[in-house]
């Protein structure tokens, strides 16, 4: 697996979570094996010190999956056009969960403009040198 930055990554082995049951048809999910948990220290042991990369941060549930991960330990990048609108997600995700750490990237991303992925990318990668989980929103 390579990103657009040209480094390389071996990707990881993780059983596949749901994170929001109530967006999905839980006995889908659970027919096609998937692990579900509600149990918050499990989400805590699967999040903490993970780089989650979220598209279209600013909006839509995006805000909810970023404060979730957030509080499990996970540094989230958001990413979006409307820099204004992702200070003030950070600013609300702050507020809500009442953990100032520096955990919390805010990034200009054009997911239609490969440079603007580059840089969002490497500006992560400047930061803390891995992304973990990529979520296009």
């Amino acid at each position: 697996m390579s990103f657009v930055t040209g480094r390389s990554y071996k990707p990881l082995k993780l059983t596949f979570h749901i994170l929001f049951v109530d967006y999905c048809d839980v006995d889908k999910q659970i027919d096609k094996g998937i692990k579900m948990s509600s149990n918050f220290d499990e989400w805590n042991a699967i999040l903490y010190d993970k780089v989650v990369f979220l598209t279209g941060a600013a909006g839509g549930v995006a805000r909810y999956i970023a404060e979730a991960c957030y509080v499990h330990g996970a540094s989230v990048v958001l990413g979006d056009l409307d820099v204004n609108a992702l200070n003030k997600v950070q600013e609300e995700i702050i507020k809500n969960t009442n953990i100032k750490e520096d955990r919390l990237l805010v990034v200009k991303l054009d997911v239609t403009d490969e440079k603007s992925i580059q840089r969002a990318i490497q500006i992560t990668l400047d930061k803390w040198e891995t992304i973990h989980v990529l979520l296009n929103t």
